[in-house]
């Protein structure tokens, strides 16, 4: 199974990036972490208020699951939303050893932002795909 843990995503959700002359006051993201917070939410997940991470946008800690699994999503505009969405373990992501309750999360947020008119163009990427001229995918997983 390939998984793609990354999305480019264009919205209609108001735009949150201020700024102060030359100076950034807080990065935009806002309002998509938010909307994202909300779609796991309605999935019986315990999501956080969005974090600011300054730069790297805005975060959500996820707890999914029957076990409460400890999930992680950050939203960051750079020119498009991107975002990734992984458990919460480094080495898991990085060996590639996917819990069952992540796989489904995945799978049922690729297939909520696909269905949600607030946004559009969602493609899907591993990280050695992201910043490629690869177009990705519509889905985030592929037997």
């Amino acid at each position: 199974m390939k998984v793609r843990p990354w999305a480019q995503i264009r919205t209609d959700l108001p735009d949150d990036h201020i700024e102060d002359g030359p100076r950034i006051v807080q990065f935009g993201g806002k309002s998509v972490a938010k909307a994202i917070g909300d779609i796991l939410v309605g999935f019986g997940c315990e999501v956080s208020e969005p974090i600011y991470a300054d730069e790297h946008g805005w975060e959500l800690d996820i707890l999914a699951g029957e076990q409460r699994r400890r999930l992680f999503c950050q939203v960051t505009l750079i020119g498009k939303f991107v975002m990734v969405f992984e458990q919460n373990s480094w080495i898991a992501n990085t060996l590639g050893r996917y819990h069952p309750v992540y796989l489904d999360m995945l799978k049922r947020l690729g297939a909520a932002l696909a269905d949600d008119a607030r946004f559009h163009d969602v493609r899907w990427y591993t990280s050695a795909e992201l910043h490629t001229a690869t177009p990705g995918t519509v889905r985030p997983l592929e037997d």
